[in-house]
């Protein structure tokens, strides 16, 4: 059986002793790194906040809507009233299966970041959404 120094020195020609088992100096590089390393702590910035700006009202939550487009591949839904939504990026696996005149309505969500949840109806299936404009 032939032995790994014996194989690598073969592969290589080296030998120099670069295969040999005390060539690994990695305990002694960690030792200086350590008694090197400056324990003054990392200055980091402050984190940003969120953005103050006031989000979009839609004032006809709860009422009966329909698709009139699903735009990029379900990232966006228009409704009949020109109101423009973008779908949470979660749940556009089931807004990009919907079709215009499937019926809607808008609510409410507390549990969402968007505020707005578009249910539907004839889908059987929800999503979280923000309320863009009105286009």
């Amino acid at each position: 059986m032939i032995s790994l120094l014996a194989l690598a020195t073969s592969i290589t020609g080296c030998t120099n002793g670069m295969f040999d088992k005390n060539w690994d100096d990695r305990p002694a590089r960690r030792e200086t790194a350590v008694a090197q390393h400056d324990p003054t702590p990392i200055q980091r910035p402050p984190q940003s906040r969120p953005s103050s700006a006031p989000r979009r009202v839609y004032l006809d939550v709860g009422s009966e809507h329909w698709i009139s487009k699903v735009i990029g591949d379900g990232e966006y839904v228009k409704l009949e009233d020109g109101s423009l939504w973008e779908i949470s990026s979660v749940d556009r696996i089931n807004s990009m299966l919907w079709l215009p005149v499937e019926t809607v309505h808008v609510v409410t969500s507390s549990s969402s970041l968007s505020g707005y949840k578009i249910v539907n109806t004839d889908a059987g299936d929800s999503a979280d959404a923000t309320f863009v404009g009105m286009r």
